[in-house]
């Protein structure tokens, strides 16, 4: 008979609180630095007693999601997940449900929260490359049916400047913004229309909202989707903010101090020739859906020249 030991599973434990430290006996820094050292598999083991996520960033990146992911884990009310970018309704996908479920807290924790502040508590995550994934909103619906979206849109063409300054930044970019936008527009030519993932250097592709928002609009109701315009948010985080917070169920007096941001970065210096492309682009592509949405948004060219 082999000795091997078999790896531990939580089995039919009912977990009703942290068997590690009871409520508020440890700082919760102390608390994790304890748990992975006595129990290393702790989070994953206990993944059928966490709380699924009420509410999902989906993007667009490089229009804001940081700074709101910070906001929100400011409200006592929201025990955000582990990490940003979990990523599991994209490309980690393969790491399964109880890997995506051991980054959230735990249900008793939430309940015991939620009792204590005398005020539902929630968690959720950001992830904002869920917007331009496909393969996102149909395993969204299936896995979250009820689960809220928020959804930040920026200025296309700025979105692009700033996604190509942050690959520069990173150094994985080293083509000139107007190299990448030509590679990127040949690109969706050559598709006759189809559009793809756009991935870590879709510049054009990843600001295709509409192709975006209508694929998710297939599989999600309007409803349960909140649209935020990253140029309004930034100009005044407080209303914009609480918008958010009615969304999603919450109380403002929850709140505890704003975290510092920075600002949007400035206009895009760009040609004119290659901005009017851009404008005419990206217009095609959303035309029609602002309507659709209830929103408008000051850079949807072709809403301004039907106005």
């Amino acid at each position: 008979m082999s000795d091997t030991k078999k790896p531990f599973s939580a089995g039919s434990l009912e977990l009703t609180s942290d068997p590690v430290f009871p409520a508020g006996s440890a700082s919760p820094r102390l608390r994790s630095r304890v748990r992975e050292a006595i129990w290393p598999n702790f989070r994953a083991d206990t993944a059928r007693f966490r709380s699924n996520p009420s509410f999902l960033i989906l993007g667009a990146g490089q229009a804001g999601t940081s700074t709101l992911w910070r906001y929100l884990g400011k409200h006592r009310q929201i025990l955000p997940s582990t990490k940003r970018n979990v990523g599991y309704f994209g490309d980690s996908h393969y790491q399964g449900a109880n890997w995506y479920r051991s980054h959230f807290p735990m249900k008793a924790t939430l309940a015991a929260r939620s009792q204590r502040l005398k005020a539902p508590c929630v968690t959720g995550e950001c992830s904002n490359h869920y917007l331009w994934t496909a393969a996102s909103a149909p395993r969204i619906q299936r896995a979250l049916p009820d689960v809220k979206l928020l959804v930040m849109l920026r200025d296309p063409v700025a979105r692009a400047a700033a996604h190509h300054r942050h690959n520069t930044g990173l150094g994985i970019e080293r083509r000139s913004f107007e190299r990448c936008i030509g590679v990127d527009l040949e690109l969706l030519d050559r598709l006759g229309g189809e559009t793809i993932d756009g991935g870590q250097f879709g510049y054009v592709r990843n600001g295709l909202y509409g192709s975006q928002l209508r694929s998710w609009l297939e599989h999600v109701d309007r409803s349960r989707m909140h649209i935020v315009e990253s140029e309004s948010f930034f100009e005044d985080p407080a209303a914009e903010y609480h918008r958010i917070l009615n969304f999603l169920g919450l109380d403002p007096a929850f709140q505890q101090r704003m975290p510092s941001y920075r600002p949007l970065s400035g206009p895009v210096e760009i040609s004119p020739a290659l901005r009017q492309q851009l404008d005419e682009v990206f217009a095609a592509d959303f035309a029609g859906l602002g309507t659709r949405l209830g929103i408008n948004v000051r850079w949807d060219t072709g809403a301004q020249k039907a106005a």
